[in-house]
């Protein structure tokens, strides 16, 4: 008979850690969600987390436990999480704070030429609609000026001078 306490022994310290990286990664996306206040930002890295702890939890199963989830892994893996929260949470949470305000102030450096980028962008468009608007009045007027003439010829008697200068004409020619 064979004694297995040292393989569960193991096995026991890899659930520890395990636990201790879960709560580790916890922590950076806490740090995350209390400088980014969003209520999407709190959800999607709560189902993230949620997601890669039992796929770890999984993985960790299949591998060390052979296919079965011993009961020991799961006490192992809480309380590696309960440990890490009550010695070490304390010391690394300002470590991820500090490392998030900085990753967020460079993002904020590299965001200013895109922003400026896109401002002028949206100028441009502003700019350019308003250029082909014109554009377009100024084709409707001129196709009109060359289908009818221009406004000051006809207003004003253009037409009753045409029909006058008719009859003039003709008035003439019966006389002659």
């Amino acid at each position: 008979m064979e004694n297995y306490v040292a393989g569960q022994l193991e096995c026991l310290g890899q659930a520890l850690l395990l636990g201790l990286i879960g709560g580790v990664v916890y922590d950076l996306l806490r740090a995350i969600r209390l400088r980014w206040r969003h209520r999407w930002l709190t959800h999607v890295s709560d189902t993230l987390y949620a997601v890669a702890m039992g796929l770890s939890v999984f993985l960790f199963a299949m591998g060390q436990g052979q296919g079965e989830l011993r009961l020991y892994m799961l006490g192992g893996i809480a309380l590696g999480g309960v440990v890490y929260f009550a010695f070490f949470s304390c010391l690394i949470r300002p470590l991820w704070e500090f490392w998030t305000d900085t990753v967020a102030a460079l993002a904020g450096f590299l965001w200013r030429p895109a922003a400026w980028t896109i401002k002028f962008i949206k100028k441009a468009v502003c700019s350019a609609k308003k250029y082909f608007y014109f554009l377009k009045k100024y084709a409707t007027i001129n196709l009109y000026l060359s289908n009818y003439g221009k406004p000051g010829k006809t207003a004003g008697g253009g037409h009753h001078r045409e029909k006058h200068q008719k009859r003039e004409k003709s008035k003439k020619e019966q006389k002659a």
